[in-house]
């Protein structure tokens, strides 16, 4: 019966060790840079998804999900220029390659140099880094940069996998 209830309880706190959850933001800018009060994400993001609404399909409108500290930009996490990519609606992935100590990008594929020939060709070079996820801290903020003229209302909803803080 001991082992039955340990059982239990391990698998209990497993099941609630990994908790997936969302976030929402809404920004409206009117011609000018307008950012999100401070999003309380703490965990791996997985993704997000961003709608946009503007007044015509050809106005400039810049959507930016990061780390801020006031107005200077930390770490980027989604970067789009909707009018670039004429999006209204785009789903991100955001992955990153880790940094070396001095916070160089770390190289995440080298191109193959085969050596030899026939069945005893041998790539020289193989996947350096993986992509992985970004760990948020809490201190996100969103920013919608808008042209003159431009009022675009944004809105961000965060996947991320919850972590203590």
């Amino acid at each position: 019966m001991k082992k039955l209830i340990t059982f239990a309880a391990v698998a209990a706190l497993c099941a609630f060790s990994a908790v997936a959850d969302t976030k929402t933001v809404v920004v409206t800018a009117a011609g000018a840079d307008t950012y999100s009060a401070p999003i309380d994400v703490s965990g791996y993001i997985d993704r997000v998804e961003v709608v946009r609404t503007v007044d015509t399909s050809s106005d400039i409108v810049n959507i930016d999900l990061g780390t801020w500290s006031g107005t200077t930009l930390l770490q980027s996490i989604v970067d789009i220029n909707s009018a670039a990519t004429n999006m209204t609606a785009v789903v991100a992935r955001p992955r990153v390659v880790g940094t070396a100590v001095d916070g160089t990008a770390l190289t995440a594929a080298n191109t193959s140099v085969e050596t030899g020939t026939g069945t005893n060709a041998v790539a020289s070079t193989i996947l350096s880094a993986p992509y992985e996820r970004i760990m948020a801290g809490g201190n996100l903020k969103l920013k919608v940069s808008a042209s003159g003229g431009t009022n675009a209302t944004v809105t961000a909803t965060i996947y991320y996998e919850r972590t203590a803080k």
